[in-house]
């Protein structure tokens, strides 16, 4: 029988006529069933899944004593939301200890939220930034602790793209320490790109594939980065490979939000004809004329954000012109598909840089002018590129 965690006071009362050996068969008794005692009352008082679920449960059902054990897991806009798509809690067991994670899927992806706990309900880990249809699935290797998170986009008859994210877990801390595309469908072709080992050093990936023979089989290395404490790839392979075929599908209307989500850390900017990815810092100019790189001036949009010294002009023009039409400079061959781009190569002017793109479908074509200042350009390329690669015109 198990009581609960109360102080128990424990009097020993020995009779003068006992022996020795009498009284030490007591007293070894006494402190056996006091252990005992103790161990049960910690029993009760450590987490499992079935108590853990509970209190997700009463907190969305707005107790907060259940979201105080919790560490405030569940906030004002989730209170009395039922409408979950599902509440999964998994676990994993290592050094003697039990690990759980908590997945809370919406309807509405701002709701998501991915945590997780030990069994003494110590709080480790808070992750909001999740979409789609999520699957959890915890790992061991290397005598390390990983939880593996599964995220399905864009799911159509056409095209389904996934997301996975690891999260080291180890005694006192857990972080996500890498994130990438896993798997990519389109047209009933299945692109995977697979973790084949993890060490201190470097994540190493493979991609297969049975349709695209340029990148069946090839290998990417992630380096661990001190800084951010996350495995990165410098050239990114699997990435590169699917933001492509997106643009090139993107005459199928689907959901661009989405498209951000996957590439992007802004938020969807949309003008006559495009959309964009930027963050709040970036002043939008609905005059701007554009005449520092064109041989004829064209008006449209600019963004400029004055920290970084750079800018983005969006400029539309006829659809039976070319961006050759309007400036001087090479463009390189066109990208294959109903939704084709092409671009020029980076280039210096003084203390900045510029470049020159063109989208273009049936339907429309924009010009897409980037400038920036040197300095800024080599400590955010990674920004601006991502920015670049967030940019689409409308063709459906």
């Amino acid at each position: 029988m198990c009581y609960d965690n109360k102080s128990k006071i424990i009097i020993i009362f020995v009779h003068k006529s006992l022996n020795l050996i009498n009284e030490m068969k007591i007293l070894f008794s006494i402190i056996i069933s006091t252990f005992v005692l103790i161990g049960c009352s910690t029993d009760n008082n450590k987490l499992n899944s079935t108590k853990l679920q509970s209190l997700v449960l009463s907190a969305i059902k707005g107790d907060q004593n259940a979201n105080q054990q919790l560490s405030g897991l569940i906030d004002k806009k989730h209170f009395k939301r039922l409408d979950f798509n599902q509440i999964s809690i998994d676990s994993s067991y290592m050094s003697r200890k039990y690990y759980y994670s908590v997945l809370l899927e919406y309807p509405e992806p701002a709701l998501n939220l991915f945590a997780i706990y030990d069994e003494y309900q110590r709080f480790y880990l808070l992750d909001k930034s999740l979409n789609g249809n999520i699957t959890v699935e915890w790992a061991q290797q290397q005598a390390k602790n990983f939880c593996f998170v599964q995220e399905r986009f864009l799911t159509k008859d056409v095209l389904s793209i996934e997301r996975l994210s690891i999260y080291l877990v180890e005694d006192t801390t857990a972080e996500l320490i890498f994130r990438d595309l896993s798997r990519l469908v389109k047209d009933k072709d299945t692109v995977s790109h697979s973790v084949i080992n993890i060490s201190d050093d470097k994540i190493v990936t493979r991609i297969k594939s049975k349709t695209y023979s340029n990148i069946n089989n090839r290998t990417d290395i992630f380096y661990f980065d001190k800084a951010s404490n996350e495995y990165v790839s410098k050239t990114d392979l699997f990435k590169d490979f699917v933001k492509q075929e997106v643009r090139d599908f993107r005459w199928i209307p689907i959901k661009p939000q989405l498209v951000s989500t996957i590439f992007n850390k802004g938020k969807i900017i949309t003008g006559e004809g495009y959309q964009i990815s930027l963050d709040e810092s970036w002043t939008k100019n609905t005059e701007h004329l554009q005449t520092k790189y064109l041989t004829t001036g064209l008006s449209g949009d600019s963004y400029w954000q004055e920290s970084f010294g750079a800018s983005f002009s969006i400029l539309e023009i006829p659809v039976n012109k070319r961006a050759e039409d309007y400036c001087n400079y090479k463009f390189g061959e066109p990208t294959v598909g109903k939704y084709r781009m092409k671009y020029t190569q980076l280039r210096r002017i003084g203390n900045n840089v510029f470049q020159i793109f063109e989208h273009f479908c049936d339907k429309g074509r924009f010009i897409l002018v980037f400038e920036c200042k040197i300095s800024s350009y080599e400590l955010n390329k990674k920004l601006f590129d991502d920015i670049i690669n967030s940019f689409f015109i409308e063709c459906s």
